[in-house]
Order: C-alpha cells, then sequence, then structure tokens
C-alpha cells in the first residue's frame, strides 16, 4: 500500500509517496529556481562563487541546498593567456561560451550566470543564444553602487573589459562616473591577474593592487570595483580602508534572490 503525503513548507512544497515500510518512492518538489553557472572562469573563483550562493542560501533559511548546475568551459591554455593577459582573441570563446549556455539551459537551468567580468563583452549573444534569462554582473553591479548611493568608482579588471568601456554603458544609466587606472597600472593589473589564475597569489602582487587603488582614490574615486572576479581571491576589505565593490559578492546575492523568488 502507498500513502500520499502533501506538506506545503517554506521554500518548498514536498510532495512523496511512502511505503508502509518507510520507503520514499518520490523525492520532494522543490519551489527554488536552479541557477546555471558557466565555471572555468577562472576555476577557482567557480568554487568561491558557488560556496558563496550555498552559504547565502543557508543564511536565508532555506530548508535544504539550492538546486545548481555548473558546465565548466574547456578553455585551451593558451586562449586564456591571450585574453586575460594580452587582451587578444576573445572571439574564439564565443563558441564555448554558446554551446555552455545550450548545455546549462538543456541540464534545467531556470537561469544563468557568468562569473566573469570580461566574458560580459558577448552578453548579447548569450542572451540571444537560449530562451532562460541570463544575470549580467555589469547590470546588477551598477544598481548595487546606485543603491550605496555612490557617484564616482574606480576600476580594477582586465584589460579587455577596461578598452572596450565594458561597464561605463550600465554605470552612466545610473549616474555614476567611472575613472579608470593609468596604461601602465593597467598593464600590471592583467598580469597579476594571469598570475592568479595560475595560482601564484603573492605580496607583492597584493602591493602593487593597493598602490594603484590608493592612486584611484587620490583621484576621486569613493569605491573601487573589482571588476575581475579573480581579483577578490588576492585582495579583501580588510586590506584597505576605502570601500571595495566584490562582483562576485554582488553577483551571488542577485543570484540568490533569483533562487528564492517564487
Amino acid at each position: 500500500m502507498i500513502i500520499l503525503y502533501g506538506i506545503p513548507q517554506l521554500k518548498f512544497n514536498f510532495w512523496f509517496c511512502v511505503s508502509q515500510s518507510g520507503i520514499v518512492k518520490e523525492n520532494f518538489k522543490i519551489i527554488m529556481k536552479t541557477v546555471g553557472i558557466i565555471g572555468g572562469l577562472g576555476p577557482e573563483t567557480t568554487s568561491n562563487f558557488y560556496l558563496k550562493i550555498i552559504n547565502k542560501c543557508r543564511i536565508n533559511d532555506t530548508l535544504s541546498y539550492p538546486p545548481i548546475v555548473i558546465y565548466s568551459l574547456p578553455v585551451p591554455y593558451q586562449l586564456e593567456q591571450d585574453i586575460v593577459k594580452f587582451g587578444k582573441n576573445e572571439n574564439q570563446i564565443l563558441p564555448l561560451l554558446i554551446d555552455g549556455i545550450q548545455r546549462l539551459e538543456k541540464s534545467g537551468a531556470d537561469f544563468c550566470v557568468v562569473p566573469c567580468g570580461t566574458i560580459h563583452i558577448f552578453i548579447n549573444e548569450l542572451r540571444k543564444s537560449v530562451s532562460i534569462p541570463i544575470l549580467s554582473i555589469l547590470e546588477e553591479t551598477a544598481r548595487h553602487i546606485k543603491s550605496l548611493g555612490m557617484v564616482t568608482v574606480g576600476l580594477l579588471a582586465t584589460t579587455k573589459t577596461v578598452e572596450t568601456n565594458l561597464y561605463q554603458p550600465e554605470l552612466q544609466r545610473q549616474g555614476i562616473q567611472l575613472i579608470i587606472p593609468e596604461s601602465i597600472e593597467q598593464e600590471k593589473i592583467s598580469e597579476i591577474i594571469f598570475n592568479i589564475l595560475n595560482g601564484a597569489k603573492t605580496e607583492s602582487d597584493k602591493a602593487e593592487l593597493l598602490t594603484i587603488i590608493q592612486n584611484l582614490q587620490s583621484k576621486g574615486c569613493k569605491a573601487v570595483i573589482l571588476g575581475c572576479t579573480d581579483i577578490p581571491l588576492l585582495i579583501d576589505q580588510k586590506d584597505t580602508s576605502i570601500p571595495l565593490l566584490d562582483t562576485v559578492e554582488i553577483l551571488a546575492d542577485s543570484s540568490v534572490k533569483a533562487i528564492l523568488k517564487d
């Protein structure tokens, strides 16, 4: 004999069948949305982002871990170096990105995120390639800065992000002025990001970034966007008095809101 139980709970509807022997015959139905994550850009940041979502859902008193699907892109090492360190050949990664986003959609993701700033040069192409929403780290960051009432911020990001003015349109819509590092500083930032991707987190690189942050502050910045999602692996708020806008944290917050949205 099978007995049907329907137990409504916060964030969940539990509908499962239990036999007289106590064996569960059907799993519970989860109301939480499934997030699809494009990973591997870089791998350590992917794991960091994943754990942030898990921990933020715990804080929100969810009754279970959130449903998450991660697809780690098989990015060639040389292409990673070309894009991050030298700011070239980025179009070669677009087919991998589209394939990855479509795999996530087919895997049941309700929406997707890409925890990598530079890759958002292709946000429009990616959105056109699937029917599910893709959250933009650019849009979410600009809205967050607006909510803080800040009007002048600096940016630490890859050379490709800076050269393509990736953040400017969204920030301008929110009435926010962006100040970028000097060209020689920008070259150093890209080199440091590549070092981080390769597992090299040195005190000298941290010191270089903190000096650049101080220079941005002297130009009138009230906060600095950590526009490359790998940079928070090297520096965080305890290293400086100027507010750091961690885009990994911002995107994770937005992702959890979407996961828990009815």
